[in-house]
């Protein structure tokens, strides 16, 4: 199994949380880090 996110932007208001994040994550455990 796999899930492909492509382009993926949110806002909160006039604030850019994520801009064009793409990713494919495959079988097994997956995380994401970063900064608060």
């Amino acid at each position: 199994m796999e899930l492909t996110i492509n382009k993926l932007t949110k806002q909160y208001g006039n604030k850019l949380a994520v801009d064009r994040f793409s990713a494919t994550l495959t079988e097994g455990v997956n995380g994401l880090l970063g900064a608060n």
